[in-house]
């Protein structure tokens, strides 16, 4: 499941699960990465890469609406999208997505409610390539350990799989 974390401080975490496979016989050159929400935040932006030193110090990549806990740079995606990435073919980027707004969870969603959303993978030349998912929305005080950070990453059953042809 991929959670919106709705912490009751404001704003929202965004934590996705993704499995992106080239299936075609070409390279392709990933641009882009967009979530497309009910409610647009204009202020909404996946999380850039942690410096060195902010590694050391925090431990990796910080999602602050999920708590403290700190996800291994190594398995967050958010920087793989940009002016040389590339995905040759039969290869596949597995890994998470982490992203964050300003805009709050409308109270309309209450904790565990699915939410769909459309994840969409821009490339060179204008493609685009679509998955829509369903996000659930936490509004639990429990945030995740780094035990199950480390399951959600190794487990092949929560990752939404996009198929580039």
């Amino acid at each position: 499941m991929h959670p919106v974390y709705a912490p009751a401080s404001g704003g929202t975490g965004i934590l996705l699960s993704v499995s992106i496979k080239n299936v075609s016989g070409r390279v392709i050159r990933l641009t882009n990465v967009r979530l497309e929400m009910p409610r647009p935040d204009a202020d909404f932006h996946w999380l850039k890469k942690p410096s060195s030193k902010e590694v050391r110090e925090r431990g990796g990549c910080v999602l602050p609406a999920c708590g403290p806990c700190a996800f291994d740079p190594s398995v967050v995606l958010n920087h793989r999208f940009g002016r040389n990435s590339e995905l040759h073919p039969g290869e596949q980027l597995e890994g998470l997505l982490l992203g964050e707004g300003t805009l709050s969870v409308p109270n309309e969603y209450p904790d565990r409610k699915l939410i769909p959303m459309q994840l969409v993978v821009y490339a060179r030349r204008g493609e685009s390539y679509r998955a829509w998912m369903k996000l659930a929305v936490s509004r639990e005080r429990q945030r995740p350990t780094t035990e199950l950070v480390d399951k959600q990453v190794q487990s092949k059953t929560v990752r939404t799989e996009t198929a580039m042809a």
